[in-house]
């Protein structure tokens, strides 16, 4: 049963990393700003995954998005190991 949360903007920015947690054990966020809810953070299912990556290869980017993810990611890894 996923668990659902109140968070507001400025908690997230402090305390992504307690966020990101908690998204990997599968709870929901509700981000409020202002005290207003303005957008649901929670955990990606099989559709959100199936945009990224092909079936049949679970490294191999399927949709264009998915490849400029891929692509950033490496550039920035590569950029931290060549410092």
């Amino acid at each position: 049963m996923p668990t659902t949360k109140f968070i507001t903007t400025k908690q997230l920015r402090y305390s992504f990393p307690e966020v990101r947690a908690g998204l990997q054990e599968g709870k929901t966020y509700v981000l409020l700003y202002r005290g207003n809810p303005v957008g649901v953070i929670k955990p990606p299912d099989d559709s959100t995954e199936g945009l990224f990556f092909q079936d049949d290869d679970s490294s191999a980017p399927k949709s264009k998005e998915g490849k400029r993810l891929v692509k950033n990611t490496l550039t920035r890894k590569r950029k931290r190991v060549s410092k």
